[in-house]
């Protein structure tokens, strides 16, 4: 494994290494959305994924299909620089010989153009397509196959690891050296998907975020944010100010917040309820908004758990 080219290049010149290095099994799928990075609550700036309409991209949910393109459709919007990158959503259904596709996304493995030792084991173990980020810091592994059990977080050793089977995960085309062929993997990624997820004795200390935490633990630690006067005026005011007077964009603003300590829908819904906003809108909370027959407030959570986990 040679080093690394962190991949700067133009939008233009990316979209034509990802319709070349992209596997041509997964060309014709349609699961491909553009994104847009925009600055996240946490006030770090993230990669939204979005649909182009009217010459504006809006933010959607990633596991809405109605919005999905097929790779040179979104190739093109990115040729155009009609957006900053492009993605793909992970979200269970069979792509290729019967199998999903499943990611892992190592962060800040590569410097200098170097992957890390540990990094470059794991690789190898997976064996699969591989690419570097786009930042050029990061390593995304996918390969076919599924996991046995929960669990989106976890470590091996002094490595991070991200699993990614529902979600979405953005493209660069730049494939690391050797690894450029998308293969069945399942047996060897349940495996350390297994080794990777904490101990239940690892459990004792701080809990991680994507535990269940209380309501009142949730709001207080949102309230002693550092971007916690946005949260009051969508909380406590159900202020519209910031969101030019539109209650579907601070509806969504306001559970992406809550989305950093929790992940649960029945929460996420409670403690929607108990806000500024959410006892304005109890009207509209049932009317049916999804072609899937989901209703408004189905959607939005579902809308705002997927840009939660967008993996870039």
């Amino acid at each position: 494994m040679g080093r690394v080219t962190a991949a700067f290049d133009s939008l233009s010149v990316r979209a034509e290494r990802i319709r070349r290095h992209w596997p041509e099994g997964l060309q014709g799928l349609r699961a491909y959305l553009p994104y847009q990075v925009r600055i996240r609550a946490s006030g770090r700036p993230g990669k939204v994924p979005c649909r182009l309409s009217s010459g504006r991209l809006y933010p959607v949910n990633p596991l809405d299909v109605r919005h999905h393109l097929v790779l040179d459709q979104a190739t093109a919007l990115l040729e155009a620089g009609a957006c900053d990158g492009l993605g793909i959503v992970l979200d269970g259904r069979p792509v290729l010989g019967g199998l999903p596709l499943l990611a892992l996304d190592l962060d800040g493995v590569v410097e200098r153009g170097e992957v890390s030792p540990g990094a470059r084991e794991l690789v190898r173990t997976v064996d699969s397509l591989t690419e570097v980020s786009v930042s050029g810091r990061g390593l995304h592994c996918v390969a076919l196959g599924t996991l046995d059990r929960p669990g989106r977080r976890g470590k091996l050793g002094h490595l991070g690891l991200e699993w990614i089977d529902r979600g979405f995960l953005t493209v660069s085309g730049n494939a690391l050296d050797g690894y450029s062929r998308l293969l069945d993997r399942g047996d060897v990624l349940r495996d350390l998907h297994r080794r990777s997820l904490p101990r239940p004795a690892d459990l004792r200390g701080p809990r991680p975020a994507d535990l269940t935490l209380d309501d009142q633990v949730i709001l207080r630690r949102l309230r002693a944010a550092r971007n916690a006067p946005k949260f009051l005026a969508l909380f406590e005011q159900g202020d519209l100010s910031g969101y030019q007077g539109d209650p579907s964009r601070a509806d969504l603003a306001l559970l992406r917040l809550l989305c950093w300590y929790t992940r649960d829908p029945v929460q996420l819904r409670r403690l929607w309820q108990g806000s500024a906003l959410g006892r304005s809108r109890g009207d509209r909370w049932a009317q049916r908004v999804a072609a899937d027959g989901r209703d408004y407030s189905t959607y939005t959570i579902d809308t705002a758990l997927a840009m939660s986990c967008a993996s870039g």
